[in-house]
């Protein structure tokens, strides 16, 4: 008795979901694609020191002064204090397998935001004149990003109407109102990776050591419009 009320009852889902399929309204789904390109006009620096040496004392207090003579620095550049950050602060011990002996490791990276990118020169060989002798790495932004996304969005809203537009002119249909929209976003902020401090040093005479390139900003998405008879 069981198995055929089960029978019954995969017939009638079936059925139901045949009859909804059927009565379906028809649509149209297209892609639309937009971006925008902009020149950075602000960098997050990620700049600190590292020292190496056989007390583990000495090593944590010369690491200390350098962050301080860094901080110092952007003090008096007048870089405000919200605007800069510890990271990565660690000491620890390590084996020298060539010498045989064990030496000692202090690192401090300090991550700040630079919102005035004509600054960027300055405020970077003033760190290295500071002490700081390790880049993790540089990353340019836009201080108008939000407004930038939207703007992508709606050329990606236009690009999926005029596809849509050509697919119902072409099937001589008429397009309606959009039913279901997607949408995946991605923000491209050119970066510079690691590298030693002194490499940057040795081009400090050169004029401008980093090009910031563009930002793409994108926005693709996936929308459903109803398709007439």
């Amino acid at each position: 008795m069981k198995k055929i009320i089960y029978l019954l009852v995969a017939i009638i889902t079936t059925v139901t979901t045949q009859a909804q399929n059927t009565n379906q309204e028809p649509v149209i789904i297209v892609n639309g694609q937009g971006s925008v390109k902009v020149k950075p006009d602000q960098a997050v620096l990620s700049i600190g020191s590292e020292i190496k040496g056989k007390d583990a004392t000495n090593v944590k207090k010369e690491n200390d002064k350098v962050i301080s003579n860094m901080i110092a620095f952007l003090k008096k550049n007048k870089i405000s204090e919200k605007d800069y950050q510890s990271q990565n602060i660690s000491l620890y011990r390590q084996y020298d397998y060539e010498n045989k002996q064990d030496y000692y490791l202090a690192n401090q990276i300090l991550t700040i935001q630079l919102n005035d990118l004509s600054k960027y020169e300055t405020i970077m060989f003033g760190l290295i004149e500071a002490g700081a002798n390790t880049i993790q790495g540089v990353e340019f932004k836009s201080s108008k990003t939000t407004s930038y996304e939207s703007e992508a969005r709606t050329k990606a809203v236009e690009n999926a109407q005029n596809k849509a537009s050509d697919y119902g002119k072409a099937l001589k249909q008429p397009v309606g109102k959009a039913v279901y929209l997607s949408e995946y976003s991605q923000v491209v902020n050119p970066r510079i990776y690691a590298m030693e401090a002194k490499m940057l040093s040795t081009s400090a005479d050169a004029g401008q050591t980093a090009a910031a390139g563009e930002i793409e900003i994108s926005s693709n998405i996936t929308v459903h419009y109803q398709l007439g008879k």
